[in-house]
């Protein structure tokens, strides 16, 4: 009987579940490989993610492209501005005073060309045009010829039977523009043409009127090109 136990004891010390040194070893090894493995896959997504964070941090708005003065001039409220001015093309295909390009629409570049052409060219007086008569009250009236005489600066535009003025339409000033006769004698035409004994007149105003200082300006313009050319006559005839 003390054998049979003996040999029962033995069996179950050899022959139980508690696994064997050599197995335990395996076993942590393999755990600790994979707590390895985890910690570094962890590590791997937490250096990705710090990545994308600086990524984001540091990402800088693209620099605005600069644009050259000469781009920002040549816009006006959205409308391009004229850089080439071709006389015949300008001033020749459209002497209409009513219906000629305003200065403005023309580039600070080229703008002296084209007030230098108009000069040379001279205001549009049509001069041995049948000027319609109308019929204003019990009068008649009509634009009379003899006004282009007594005021140099006059236009008159075929299409409208309308009055201008060549200076304001030139040299206007910007502060000016809400004056007497600008907006009349420089877009929309005068053709109150009964009352022109008084409109012309009031147009022309003081020595400090809109009219009077485009004046000075065009006589100004005139001279210093006059000027220019004699000095470059001069040097001429000296080499």
């Amino acid at each position: 009987m003390k054998n049979y136990f003996t040999t029962l004891s033995v069996g179950s010390s050899s022959t139980g579940s508690r696994p064997s040194t050599n197995e335990s070893a395996n076993a942590t090894t393999s755990t600790a490989g994979e707590v390895v493995q985890e910690n570094e896959a962890m590590q791997s997504v937490a250096t990705d993610l710090a990545h994308v964070d600086i990524g984001v941090d540091d990402a800088q708005p693209p620099e605005p492209r600069q644009r050259p003065q000469e781009e920002e001039q040549q816009e006006d409220e959205g409308i391009s501005l004229i850089t080439e001015f071709d006389p015949h093309v300008h001033i020749v295909a459209d002497p209409n005073p009513a219906l000629r390009m305003p200065i403005e629409r023309f580039h600070p570049n080229v703008q002296s060309d084209v007030r230098r052409a108009y000069l040379l060219k001279g205001p549009t007086q049509p001069i041995g045009h049948n000027f319609p008569r109308k019929r204003v009250g019990n009068d008649w009236r009509q634009f009379l010829p003899k006004w282009f005489k007594e005021h140099d600066w006059l236009e008159y535009s075929v299409s409208k039977d309308a009055a201008f003025c060549f200076y304001c339409y030139l040299f206007r000033q910007e502060a000016d523009h809400e004056k007497f006769g600008h907006v009349v004698f420089t877009k929309t035409g005068f053709n109150d043409f009964k009352h022109a004994y008084r409109g012309f007149p009031g147009h022309v105003g003081g020595v400090s009127s809109c009219h009077n200082k485009a004046r000075l300006c065009a006589e100004d313009f005139k001279n210093q090109r006059a000027s220019i050319t004699h000095k470059i006559d001069a040097n001429t005839k000296t080499t």
